[in-house]
């Protein structure tokens, strides 16, 4: 480990708690989030001030401020901006795709042939285009594995609007598959 890993490691502890305050308001699942993106930012950081020998002035306090505003503003380590990141949603629109997760059900089982998750892929897609914005956040948010309760809590609801809205959008898949079920 080099001498800037080891000294970085010693602020951790630190970082971290003084971050969780920084985002006290968020849910549990968003603040482990933020945090974690933040120690991001703040190594980033970190490795530029050692780099131009700056090591002097840096202060854990000072890390965990700028990372947390970098977090909050949406700046993510390793991109450049908003605009040309690929999972984010004004440029699935502006480029009329998006990256859908199928979750582990689909791609654990042996029995789906490449053609039948290509097929899945381009009529979910298609699918959730006919959906609110509000339905296909609720939808992705299940299809990650989230609790009815968990996806309650982030939208704001009750767990039964969630339970409703997920038998809601089971009828519309199986209307669109034609299945009426």
């Amino acid at each position: 480990m080099t001498n800037a890993a080891t000294k970085f490691e010693t602020m951790l502890a630190d970082l971290k708690a003084i971050l969780a305050s920084h985002f006290r308001g968020l849910d549990a699942d968003a603040k482990e989030e933020a945090v974690a993106e933040a120690v991001a930012a703040a190594w980033e950081n970190f490795l530029h001030l050692v780099a131009d020998g700056r090591e002097e002035e840096i202060s854990v306090h000072t890390l965990a401020y700028y990372a947390a505003k970098a977090v909050r503003s949406g700046r993510h380590v390793g991109s450049e901006s908003a605009a040309n990141d690929v999972l984010h949603a004004s440029v699935a629109r502006r480029a009329e795709f998006g990256v859908v997760s199928l979750g582990e059900e689909i791609t654990a089982s042996r029995k789906v042939t490449p053609a039948d998750e290509a097929a899945f892929r381009i009529d979910f897609r298609t699918w959730t285009r006919r959906l609110t914005v509000r339905q296909q956040e609720i939808a992705r948010r299940l299809l990650a594995g989230y609790t009815t309760s968990q996806v309650a809590r982030l939208m704001g609801v009750t767990a039964a609007a969630i339970s409703l809205t997920r038998r809601k959008l089971e009828r519309s898949w199986n209307e669109f598959q034609g299945s009426g079920a």
